[in-house]
């Protein structure tokens, strides 16, 4: 998926949202292909809003402002609680 595309999101299956920086993004993915030594730099940064899935798929949400992206965070645990979705596991 790139930026600025259209997608559906079924809030049922999603587990969690984590807060991720562009620094983070950019060391999984380096991490992955096998290059954890690369240390690249975003500038200016950006910051996403993960949905963690049931199927252990993730879907990023990017944001320019770190302040907006926890907001949009927030909002969305609370969308996913009253669609029925979420972490059931007590802990």
């Amino acid at each position: 998926m790139g930026i600025d595309n259209d997608f559906s999101l079924d809030l049922r299956n999603v587990q969690t949202f984590e807060v991720r920086t562009s620094a983070y993004e950019a060391k999984m993915e380096d991490t992955a292909n096998g290059n954890p030594q690369l240390d690249k730099r975003q500038d200016p940064p950006y910051f996403t809003v993960t949905a963690k899935l049931k199927d252990n798929s993730e879907t990023p949400l990017f944001f320019s402002s770190e302040e907006i992206a926890n907001r949009i965070a927030k909002a969305m645990v609370h969308a996913v609680e009253l669609c029925g979705g979420g972490n059931k596991e007590p802990f």
